[in-house]
């Protein structure tokens, strides 16, 4: 009993740093895209002729940001959209109802 407790107890470590881990990031996430919509917004404002691709470079980062971010939420938080527990649920009670005509056909 004592050596399930620890591993309960590990396992939430784990689980509260995942979380920490991924709110720190998602603060340095934000704070990095206001400093590259920023840094656009200048280099837009002076108008070079050259300045056009840093400027879309400068804000495809935030892009990238939002889309790491997502993928790393469904990660830490557990969360599944094609195949979540209700399609696992759906499924099982399908394949236990097959199951169920086979067998009461043959009986």
């Amino acid at each position: 009993m004592v050596d399930n407790t620890s591993k309960n107890e590990l396992l939430a470590s784990e689980t509260t740093q995942e979380i920490r881990k991924f709110y720190s990031f998602l603060a340095m996430s934000i704070l990095a895209s206001f400093f590259m919509v920023g840094m656009a917004i200048l280099i837009f404002i002076n108008d070079e002729s050259y300045a056009k691709v840093p400027v879309l470079i400068l804000l495809s980062t935030p892009i990238v940001f939002t889309v790491i971010l997502y993928i790393e939420y469904l990660r830490v938080f557990e969360k599944r959209i094609l195949f979540g527990k209700d399609w696992e649920e759906r499924q099982i009670s399908k394949q236990i109802a097959e199951q169920k005509k086979t067998t009461t056909k043959y009986i």
